[in-house]
């Protein structure tokens, strides 16, 4: 049997966000075959008929997104073999966020090389990916972590900035970028 995951047509917002079975699974009727997740809802979708799982395609009309959530499953799939445990959701967006900002790393970098064919396919990639990391955090919500880094961590000088660092990285869990971090600390500390 072949699964087939149909195209969502005018279905904005509606993504596949975990496919539960791989080929060789035995599925019968009503076995949960995917999971569709929008702003409203997240929704098993079952099989119609039982038999063999042979190959699984996902039938979409946007290639950049359909590329790029394999990617993310790839990268998630290499985090658990990495931890030897099945990732948690906040882990889950820990992989997402490390993904976006490889993104936002290589977009910069193909802007310098003049390559705005690249930088266009690593922007949509990047919007793709932001929708499964955590929401980062604006800037008075980091100085305020800044802030109470550093009456925690009795900081006073650039030389304990991996203290505060730490802190603010720790209680932001990936919601924030660790460069936008530094700049702020190194301008508190002086350094």
């Amino acid at each position: 049997m072949q699964l087939r995951i149909p195209d969502l047509g005018e279905s904005k917002g509606v993504a596949v966000i975990d496919v539960l079975v791989k080929p060789g699974d035995r599925v019968e009727v009503d076995t949960p075959l995917v999971t569709l997740e929008s702003d409203k809802a997240t929704m098993d979708v079952p099989s119609t008929a039982g038999g063999t799982i042979g190959e699984v395609f996902l039938k979409s009309g946007d290639k950049v997104e359909l590329g790029t959530l394999r990617m993310l499953t790839a990268a998630i799939v290499v985090r658990e073999k990495d931890v030897l445990h099945e990732l948690t959701d906040d882990e889950v967006r820990e992989v997402a966020a490390r993904e976006v900002k490889r993104r936002t790393e290589s977009i910069e970098a193909f802007r310098q090389g003049g390559r705005l064919d690249l930088v266009e396919k690593e922007t949509a990639e990047r919007t793709i990916l932001q929708a499964y990391a955590p929401e980062q955090l604006s800037d008075p919500e980091v100085d305020a972590l800044v802030d109470e880094a550093l009456v925690a961590t009795g900081a006073t000088s650039p030389a304990e900035m991996g203290k505060v660092m730490g802190f603010v990285m720790g209680k932001a869990k990936g919601k924030v970028d660790g460069s936008v971090v530094q700049a702020k600390v190194r301008e508190r500390l002086g350094g």
